[in-house]
């Protein structure tokens, strides 16, 4: 019993050291987000938006100055009586001006430019949060065709090893018929150089699965030179050529931050109300005729109406419409190519699923031509070049059954992505 249970032991351990590890389109697409440069770029990107509200939150807040002035002047303020000389009750006024002072203002109305510069910075933020969203986006659809590519080589492979065994079960019969004196050496020549053939096709598509499982592997950041790629489920539940993709949104931000922009020239123009408060040590002070050291303050407020500006405002909102209008032409073109991009798609699924439907009866009747044409073969009827003629469509046969399908599959997530979904189904 003891001995049993080592055994069934020793097994499971077996079992779990040869276990292949599977790996779903979707896993490649959230390793890539968490490997990618650009999705360290998010964070920083908010930080610094924080930074700008913080920078135009300053501008509510009172401003502190120190000021400190020093100055020499001449000629000074003289009274003098009509036979030039200095008057008793007049003092003489010092040359030399001393004066430091602590400055208080107080921003009550800037014209919305505080406000308005709030809500520009954030959507500044937010288009650029929005480019990196952009650049992901665009790099899982790339990862799709990688993903797919090397999936069709495995499925390459696998037929070239299954037209490898019937080319070997081939050789071996072949083989008995030539010791046996009924077929000459040279059918069995031809079907060993074929088997050399494709034994060098074999070669060139592992090199091509390498190239693009190292790819893969770099963009996912993980070791995939093992795993079993899997087919996703992908479903077109909605065949509309409206679109979700973060491009259109990015429009939409531009034109609303150009909004604002226009707000903000317009701020320039708004009357301006400030408070201010000021005080310090100074000679002379506020009281002219004190010429010694002395306290002062003084508060009070500020009106200021920019005339001049306004005119400089109707260019502002006339340049800004202009870069408006470039936008909307831009997303025009964008959805237009869009839309054009989904009209090939679904003639390509329609199609790719019809041409699905005749593969099957191809891939049967090719079968059943190689199962005779293998037997004529061995009795001499046609000749192994003949023979091979069949299997080597045959297997055509089924690499483009295999092709055909994973086009039908890269059509269906290529739609998806245009309309902005990306995400799999397993």
């Amino acid at each position: 019993m003891k001995k049993n249970f080592i055994a069934v032991i020793f097994l499971l351990v077996a079992l779990q050291g040869t276990a292949q590890q599977y790996v779903t389109l979707e896993q490649c697409y959230e390793w890539t987000v968490l490997n990618a440069p650009t999705y360290s770029q998010i964070n920083k990107y908010e930080q610094l938006a924080d930074i700008k509200q913080l920078e135009a939150i300053w501008n509510y807040l009172p401003k502190f100055e120190i000021n400190a002035k020093a100055t020499y002047q001449d000629p000074v303020l003289t009274v003098e009586s009509t036979d030039g000389t200095p008057l008793p009750l007049f003092p003489v006024f010092p040359r030399d001006n001393y004066q430091v002072t602590f400055d208080l203002t107080m921003p009550i109305y800037d014209g919305g430019i505080t406000s308005n510069t709030k809500k520009y910075n954030k959507l500044t933020s937010d288009l650029d949060l929005l480019k990196t969203e952009i650049t992901l986006f665009q790099l899982k659809e790339h990862i799709s065709k990688i993903y797919l590519s090397v999936f069709f080589t495995d499925e390459n492979l696998e037929i070239l090893n299954l037209h490898t065994a019937n080319l070997s079960r081939d050789i071996e019969k072949v083989t008995s018929l030539v010791n046996n004196g009924v077929m000459l050496k040279s059918n069995l020549d031809i079907l060993e150089m074929e088997k050399l053939k494709i034994e060098q096709h074999k070669i060139e598509l592992l090199a091509q699965r390498n190239y693009l499982v190292a790819v893969l592997n770099e963009y996912t950041g993980q070791d995939l030179n093992n795993a079993v790629l899997t087919l996703p489920e992908i479903e077109i539940s909605d065949m509309g050529l409206t679109s979700l993709r973060p491009e259109f949104e990015a429009f939409g931000l531009q034109i609303e931050s150009l909004n604002y922009q226009k707000k903000l020239a317009s701020s320039e123009s708004y009357p301006k109300l400030n408070l201010f408060a000021t005080g310090g040590y100074a000679r002379p002070t506020y009281n002219f005729f004190d010429v010694d050291f002395g306290w002062q303050y003084m508060v009070g407020a500020t009106f200021k109406i920019p005339l001049m500006n306004w005119f400089r405002t109707t260019w502002g909102h006339r340049y800004i419409s202009i870069q408006q209008e470039l936008i909307d032409l831009q997303k025009g073109d964008y959805e237009k190519n869009n839309r054009v991009q989904m009209l090939q798609k679904l003639s390509d699924i329609e199609k790719y699923s019809q041409i699905i439907a005749q593969d099957d009866a191809i891939v049967e009747k090719s079968a059943s031509v190689v199962s005779a044409t293998q037997t004529q073969m061995e009795e001499g009827v046609i000749t192994v070049n003949d023979y091979l003629k069949e299997l080597n469509q045959q297997t055509e046969a089924l690499l483009k059954q295999k092709l055909h399908k994973l086009q039908l599959l890269q059509s269906k997530i290529e739609f998806n992505a245009l309309k902005g979904k990306l995400s799999t189904g397993h």
